[in-house]
């Protein structure tokens, strides 16, 4: 599956496909030859379709919900020239790509994903921020047990946000989840102190705690609709996008928080709570910041 990926990505990247879909975009060749060049793409869907056609539904739509919702939030940085200038080469995508990880979502426990999970956190250097949310948080829970992780972990030096709902706060502080129903802020404290980041515990009232100074965020605002499967996804996109932004990580989580909460209340008002779906929220980003702004 990897490989089959890979090919794809190379194939992608190649510069006469990359000269072709640069000319048909800016009107200098037919749409019949763009075809003839894009056909050359079939076998590789076809092997990248037999990689992943057992693989759980659920997984590909965590991992699509962040993406969108980060892609929503960054959808004018860092694009300055637009689609052409992104064939062309003449704004910073691939900065921009450089300079962020939101890891987790949609990852999967297997082994292969423990391996890619470690030898991300393994290479990253402090300076490149990273949001760890869903899988990624079960993953880093085993520290305890591993040295890598446990390097990770203890390193006061990262630019790092975790998004824990209780169940996995539960995991990663080694207790069980009433413990963490019934001590939400102490257990948010908590995972700052022994994770070495910044938490956005995830409730009915999310709690996000700053790392440096033990200032702490209580969030007032959401409904049920949020604790549907995929807001967390959501979410972690939205943080990421903000991160992306260049601001300061507590102040990226404060915001993320309040804007995803804020939205699924608009949003509810039109879709009702019980019909919002989580992949519909960030929809509603715009009017949350014309609040804002106003």
């Amino acid at each position: 599956g990897v490989k089959a990926l890979a090919e794809v990505i190379l194939l992608l990247t190649a510069a006469n496909i990359l000269d072709g879909l640069t000319s048909w975009l800016t009107g200098g060749s037919s749409l019949s030859s763009f075809g003839e060049e894009l056909a050359k793409f079939g076998p590789y869907f076809n092997d990248y379709y037999q990689s992943i056609k057992d693989v759980d539904g659920s997984v590909i739509e965590a991992s699509a919900n962040a993406a969108k919702a980060l892609a929503d939030m960054t959808s004018h940085i860092p694009n300055e020239g637009g689609m052409i200038a992104w064939f062309t080469g003449e704004n910073s995508i691939s900065k921009f790509g450089s300079e962020l990880l939101l890891l987790g979502s949609g990852l999967g426990l297997s082994n292969a994903s423990k391996k890619i999970f470690k030898n991300v956190i393994k290479i990253l250097p402090d300076s490149i921020p990273i949001i760890i949310d869903g899988d990624g948080l079960s993953l880093l829970a085993e520290f305890r047990k591993d040295k890598v992780l446990a390097k990770f972990v203890s390193n006061e030096n990262k630019n790092c946000i975790i998004t824990p709902h209780p169940k996995e706060a539960a995991k990663l502080l080694n207790t069980n989840v009433e413990w963490v129903l019934e001590n939400l802020e102490e257990a948010s404290k908590n995972l700052t102190d022994v994770y070495k980041c910044i938490t956005v515990l995830k409730t009915h009232r999310t709690i996000v705690n700053n790392k440096n100074n033990n200032s702490v965020y209580i969030n007032k605002y959401g409904n049920s609709a949020l604790a549907k499967a995929g807001t967390g996804d959501v979410l972690a996109g939205t943080i990421a996008g903000l991160v992306a932004q260049k601001m300061d990580l507590y102040e990226a989580a404060k915001l993320g928080v309040f804007i995803h909460s804020r939205a699924g209340e608009i949003a509810s008002k039109e879709l009702t709570e019980y019909c919002l779906l989580s992949s519909e929220l960030s929809r509603y980003y715009p009017a949350v910041i014309k609040e804002l702004i106003n």
